[in-house]
């Protein structure tokens, strides 16, 4: 089975560490690919030693901005 992962940050921040500890533990049943959106940094370094796929695409947060007014706010 193929698994593809989507990373918000190419560090080794806690929510990296824990995937990586995902793929040390399931290498030998699953294919992982990831897909970074900053194209140089430790994770996909650490990825690339383990013969891990990394793809880079430029992508961003979707997320809705606080759509509360300034006068909401006061008031």
């Amino acid at each position: 089975m193929k698994v593809l992962v989507v990373t918000h940050v190419n560090d080794l921040s806690g929510a990296n560490k824990s995937l990586l500890a995902i793929i040390d533990q399931l290498r030998d049943k699953v294919t992982f690919e990831v897909l970074v959106n900053q194209k140089d940094g430790e994770l996909s370094k650490y990825l690339k030693s383990k013969q891990v796929k990394v793809f880079y695409k430029r992508y961003y947060w979707w997320y809705a901005k606080n759509r509360v007014s300034f006068f909401k706010k006061i008031f």
